[in-house]
This record gives structure tokens, C-alpha cells and sequence, in this order.
């Protein structure tokens, strides 16, 4: 079978900003969403649209066509007591890189 609108894509991967590893999905915890559906970047889906299970692929994405360049004013600080739940610490491990 393979992707098109509104069917339900599960992928692995590993993703590469600047030749670093920034990110992956692998068969115990894989990106799973509905294609045209998912709120991703339109060009991510459009380079899935044919593809098939147990395809190999990849692919870049320019920041323009993705979610854009890096924008450090669009930084938003969140007070800690955000995170407490029911006025109780912050649950170990929540606050961690990749959350």
C-alpha cells in the first residue's frame, strides 16, 4: 500500500541538522500520523506521497519549507510551577531534553 491523503503512515528515521543527529524514530517508539492530516511541514509529506513499506529513502528539507529558520524571539519562558502537578513537585524526568 502506499502513501496517500488520509492514510495512516508509521516511519523510522533519523533526523540530520547540519550533519548532526538530532532526532530518531526507531521501530519501538516510530513517527505515526495521517498523511495530509498531521500538521507537518507540507514539503516532509509531499516526499512520502508513493512511497511504500520497507522503503528507503531521504531527503532535505530547506528551513523555509520546513518550520523556518530559528526565531530567538519566539523563545517563551515558562515558570516551573507550570509543570507541578497538583501543586506537587515536577514529575522526575518531564523537564528533560527531548520532552
Amino acid at each position: 500500500m502506499k502513501i496517500a491523503p488520509n492514510r495512516v503512515v508509521k516511519l523510522t528515521y533519523k533526523l540530520y541538522v547540519n550533519n548532526e543527529l538530532l532526532e530518531i524514530a526507531d521501530e519501538e517508539d516510530p513517527m505515526v500520523f495521517i498523511q495530509g492530516l498531521s500538521g507537518l511541514p507540507l514539503a516532509f509529506e509531499q516526499k512520502l506521497v508513493g512511497l511504500e513499506a520497507n522503503d528507503t529513502f531521504d531527503f532535505e528539507i530547506d528551513a523555509e519549507d520546513g518550520y523556518g529558520e530559528f526565531d530567538p524571539d519566539a523563545i517563551v519562558d515558562f515558570p516551573i510551577e507550570n509543570f507541578k502537578i497538583e501543586d506537587e513537585e515536577v514529575p522526575e524526568g518531564l523537564l528533560e531534553l527531548g520532552n
